[in-house]
């Protein structure tokens, strides 16, 4: 659940800590970043744009993490968040929104973007995919609840949800 531990390092590492933590808990396992990739396929995606909270160090970490996965980045800005921990009022003022505002801001930068992935698992976005996607006129993929979409579907749930988007829906 917390996308920029598994993207950071690149796909390898990401496989790597996947399959750790399977063989350590003798359960299947899948990472956040897994996560967001599996969305972004699942919704057709080839031209992302991306919405980060982090800073834009961290931001072109899963530019490459994606492009690694296959996908053109044709957009990445982040809000500079580096330690949530160490400021958890860091993002006060990103929910609601101004943030989605940040996040159309994002994709209006480039049109040719098919999809928009939205990162940073502190921020509460479910409800805000539908309105983004109604905003934006592509698939949005966010990290937190397609991560929690993923595991449901790895346990062999019904990881299908009407009315919270596109990557819900399918």
């Amino acid at each position: 659940m917390a996308p920029a531990v598994s993207f950071y390092r690149g796909n390898a590492f990401n496989q790597i800590l996947s399959d750790q933590v399977a063989h350590e808990t003798g359960v299947p396992s899948i990472t956040a970043s897994t996560a967001a990739v599996e969305g972004l396929r699942s919704v057709r995606a080839r031209r992302v744009a991306v919405a980060t909270v982090y800073t834009q160090e961290i931001s072109l970490h899963l530019q490459g993490f994606l492009e690694e996965s296959g996908f053109e980045v044709v957009a990445v800005r982040g809000l500079g968040v580096e330690r949530f921990e160490e400021s958890p009022a860091a993002t006060e003022g990103i929910t609601g929104e101004d943030f989605m505002q940040f996040c159309v801001k994002v994709r209006e930068s480039r049109p040719e973007a098919d999809a928009l992935l939205i990162c940073g698992g502190h921020v509460p976005t479910l409800a805000a995919i539908v309105p983004m996607e109604k905003r934006c006129q592509i698939p949005v993929v966010s990290a937190t609840p397609h991560s929690l979409r993923a595991g449901v579907k790895l346990a062999g749930g019904n990881w299908k949800v009407a009315g919270f988007g596109t990557l819900l829906d399918r």
